[in-house]
């Protein structure tokens, strides 16, 4: 009887080893894993093995590109859409490091803190990359300065979408991001990267509604644009007037403008009632023409005059340019929406941009949903990727 008894006593501690072995198993292969391209098209890294992220060149010995076959079958798939290596890395990896959790709140900035992490350096140089992309863009002015020639993206002639570009080489967007973009057939897009936010936030809650992690592709956008492209936003979950005074629709509208595209109509849905005179003294001069202030809820019924995808979008064709955002905080609602946008082809084909707040079990963002998570980031991210697969560039809203 008293053998018995220590091997029930000893039950608890093997279960804690096993554990154990598993969690080092874990953390051993994402250490060692090598970093692996997805495409023909996405960037060779052997040129990048060392970058300086730190002052300092270093070694990235685990971070070796694998080729694949030009030839196979899974490669046709990504003409469509290809995934920056960083990102790629992610999905590879995704349910190792964690992130198909769909009930507790997995942490999303690991892969930022982690230096073993094959991606670790690259994802350090990315954030460099960003600061200096965002101080270009705040720096360009080509459709404010009383001497230009076009005030209008639509009127640019195709042969002249290079006055949109940043940087004077071809592939100015990769070139300034080490090749670390991933690419739709609309243009170049951010990597999907957690933590769905600016990866800043990772290293301070004051980043929380920093904007400044999206990457658009404007020269890409001005060769689609036609003289007769009616510019469009769709703007669900509407509201002006919190997070301190810092609206992101207010950052979005500028940046269009700055890079010369005026809505001409602008759909704001917001549940939570509104005084009218308070809303349209919050909306600027500048939009007052195009602001079209709807004071109910969307609703993802299919057919239903109050989802913007029947009722609105399909007064437009493919020859407009319109911009779809959707952020009202409820799963059931805007979960619906967002793969009806994915699997209606009819309206798939419309949609230009989207901005979607996905909300989904991951930390440190978690406190700030409160309690409207749905799914892992594993289900966000295969969303956004299946979006923009199918030829909708796609971004993390905040």
């Amino acid at each position: 009887m008293r053998n018995y008894n220590k091997i029930f006593l000893s039950i608890p501690f093997m279960v804690l080893a096993f554990f154990w072995l598993s969690t080092k198993q874990q953390d051993n292969y994402l250490k060692n894993i090598s970093f692996q391209r997805s495409s023909p098209a996405a960037p060779k890294y052997e040129e990048h093995n060392n970058i300086d992220v730190t002052g300092t060149t270093t070694d990235i010995s685990s971070t070796t590109m694998e080729e694949e076959d030009d030839d196979d079958e899974e490669n046709k798939i990504v003409e469509e859409y290809s995934p920056a290596p960083m990102e790629q890395w992610i999905m590879d990896n995704i349910i190792i490091l964690g992130w198909d959790d769909n009930v507790t709140n997995p942490d999303s900035c690991s892969i930022f803190h982690n230096q073993t992490f094959a991606i670790y350096n690259y994802l350090h140089q990315y954030i460099k990359d960003l600061a200096n992309y965002h101080s270009a863009v705040d720096n360009y002015h080509g459709f404010d300065n009383n001497d230009t020639e076009y005030k209008d993206l639509r009127l640019v002639p195709k042969n002249k979408c290079d006055i949109v570009r940043l940087q004077p080489e071809k592939d100015g967007l990769q070139t300034m991001f080490h090749g670390q973009l991933s690419k739709t057939n609309k243009g170049f897009v951010e990597p999907l990267l957690t933590p769905m936010r600016h990866p800043m936030f990772c290293f301070t809650t004051k980043r929380l509604m920093d904007m400044k992690y999206m990457i658009h592709d404007f020269e890409a956008i001005c060769k689609e644009l036609k003289p007769s492209s009616r510019t469009v936003l769709i703007d669900m979950g509407a509201s002006l007037d919190f997070h301190a005074g810092d609206v992101p629709i207010y950052y979005l509208l500028g940046l269009y403008k700055r890079f010369g595209i005026n809505f001409d109509h602008i759909y704001a849905f917001e549940m939570r009632k509104k005084d009218p005179e308070a809303v349209y003294k919050a909306i600027t001069d500048e939009f007052m023409a195009s602001y079209h202030w709807i004071n109910v809820g969307v609703s993802p019924e299919e057919g239903n005059k109050l989802n913007p995808f029947h009722s609105i979008l399909r007064q437009f064709n493919k020859d407009d340019f319109i911009v779809v955002k959707l952020d009202v905080d409820t799963a059931s609602v805007e979960v619906p929406l967002a793969y009806q946008l994915l699997h209606d082809k009819s309206i798939r084909d419309l949609v230009d941009q989207f901005y979607f707040e996905h909300h989904v079990h991951a930390s440190p963002i978690n406190r700030f949903w409160s309690k409207s998570a749905r799914g892992s980031i594993k289900d966000s991210f295969e969303l956004f990727t299946s979006l923009r697969k199918n030829g909708i560039p796609s971004h993390f809203w905040p």
